[in-house]
């Protein structure tokens, strides 16, 4: 077991011409602690979860305490609901009352709870207003939809605030006192950049949370050297820490990526510029992914449907086009069929051709085109309730994808391990390790669960133990490096991590037997 890292203290920088951000004092090695861990001020449970994890310490619970008031908020034990109540939820109870009485289950967004969460907590705590009056305000950079959509959040965050006094409320989205909704406006800005996702160890997202720290100073980049890592125990509030994913040298600038790196450049782009207002980046140069498909024949006439193929017995009926040169890349995928329908995806093909040089995604080639096949990996990538088909995935393989075959397999994975079909997630998970090992480090908890899940489910359906034992000696390492051990985790009572690591190295110990 490697030994828990030093903690390197960190400050913050603030060049001219720059945000304010975070450096390292002195060095740190893959996998130290930066910082020390930092309490959340105030967190709301994303929609998905109200029902299935505590609201207190965000752990799930076989059988949770529901508010008896509010009917939404759900606790371990009395002791996190008294708790919760002296940190804000007091108001938010009676708020979520009289909301629900007007809009029924429909609450408000996450957002606007936190804010209100944290401006209820703050009528109290002198030191939460001044945190809060110390962060960045970019509200007139948005865009005026942006703006304008902040404004109308803002309304229903002031009457969710008056529904914590009034039962007078009609319209809960009626227009709020101009000076009064610009003030909210601006704060809900300011938490859309400085807020986190909470997520547990198998990387699922909880709440959104605000944290008191300097971590939330954490600037973006793409190529990222520290994630943030969560830290939930039994009657305590989540905490988080940063762990450098890569050697950092002394006043080294410490960075995150703040939007999925295994999502299309142009996702990433869009939610970085319209939520985070970062400037564009440049457009990256990916790789021939490990599935990628035979190169389109050099003879092949320009946006004339050809077939080439594909693994496990596919064929592909593509366009050759010249817009991205002579990458392996320049093919639009019209159709996919078994190998005995290659003639009749063709014809199809030739028939349901129609470009369009409008867009710019690395999935889509810059090129829409309309077919089944191709419709339902656009709805899959769009549609987060979609699960996407064996032959999606293959026409995202393809397509030569990194997000979608990032994101499709690993949809597809949690979905065929929640349906008992572990052989067919096996499949998946086996798709989409390359494309987790090029975006992410050992150092990081998305590979880490990715390297165990690989673990137990090539233990259960394959017969090779040499792949068995590298992928369970990874995922340990991996889990080593994040949470810093099993008997006392560095980050704290991580139940799930804990039970992981334990069970993959039972697994080694008996492989060694």
């Amino acid at each position: 077991m490697a030994p828990a890292a030093a903690t390197a203290s960190f400050v913050v920088r603030e060049d001219d011409g720059h945000d304010r951000g975070l450096k390292v004092l002195s060095p740190v090695s893959t996998g130290g602690l930066v910082g020390e861990a930092e309490e959340v001020v105030a967190l709301a449970v994303l929609p998905e979860r109200i029902t299935s994890v505590c609201h207190w310490s965000l752990l799930p619970a076989e059988k949770l305490l529901k508010c008896s008031r509010s009917k939404v908020a759900r606790y371990r034990s009395r002791a996190e609901q008294v708790a919760d109540w002296k940190a804000g939820f007091k108001q938010e109870c009676a708020a979520l009352e009289r909301w629900r009485a007007k809009m029924g289950n429909r609450l408000p967004p996450s957002l606007v709870r936190l804010l209100c969460r944290v401006l209820w907590k703050a009528e109290t705590d002198s030191t939460l207003r001044e945190q809060m009056g110390q962060l960045k305000c970019h509200f007139e950079s948005y865009s005026a939809d942006a703006r304008a959509e902040l404004m109308l959040l803002a309304q229903g965050a002031n009457s969710y605030m008056a529904c914590a006094k009034s039962n007078d409320v009609d319209d809960p989205w009626a227009p709020a006192d101009p000076s009064r909704a610009l003030l909210l406006a601006r704060q809900l800005s300011q938490l859309q950049i400085y807020a986190h996702t909470i997520m547990n160890s198998d990387q699922q997202a909880l709440a959104v949370g605000l944290f008191a720290g300097k971590c939330r100073l954490v600037n973006h980049a793409d190529e990222a050297n520290a994630v943030p890592v969560y830290r939930l125990s039994k009657g305590s509030r989540p905490q988080m820490q940063l762990v450098a994913t890569r050697p950092l040298a002394a006043n080294e600038e410490v960075t995150i990526s703040y939007v999925d790196p295994l999502a299309s450049w142009l996702s990433r782009q869009t939610q970085l510029e319209t939520q985070y207002l970062l400037p564009q980046s440049p457009r990256e140069v990916l790789a021939s992914d490990a599935m990628q498909v035979e190169l389109l024949p050099s003879s092949a006439t320009r946006d004339e449907p050809v077939q080439f193929a594909l693994h496990r017995g596919r064929f592909i009926v593509g366009v050759a086009h010249d817009r991205w040169g002579e990458s392996p890349r320049a093919a639009t995928i019209l159709d996919a069929l078994r190998a005995d329908a290659a003639e009749s995806a063709l014809e199809r093909g030739k028939k349901s051709l129609q470009l369009d040089h409008d867009h710019d995604d690395d999935d889509a080639h810059g090129i829409s085109s309309r077919g089944n096949t191709f419709d339902e990996l656009v709805a899959a990538l769009r549609d987060p309730a979609v699960t996407p088909s064996w032959q999606t995935l293959c026409v995202a393989a393809g397509l030569g994808a990194r997000s979608a075959l990032g994101i499709l397999a690993q949809r597809r994975m949690h979905a065929d391990i929640a349906k008992g079909n572990f052989e067919d997630a096996l499949q998946c998970a086996n798709i989409v390790t390359p494309q987790l090992e090029r975006v992410h480090t050992l150092a990081s908890p998305e590979l880490a669960t990715h390297y165990a899940a690989l673990a137990k489910l090539n233990n259960y359906f394959a017969t090779d133990e040499t792949r068995v034992r590298e992928c369970a000696q990874k995922a340990v390492e991996s889990f080593s490096l994040v949470y810093g051990g099993t008997a006392v985790p560095r980050l704290g009572d991580q139940v799930e991590a804990k039970a992981t690591m334990t069970f993959l190295q039972d697994l080694l110990r008996v492989m060694d037997a």
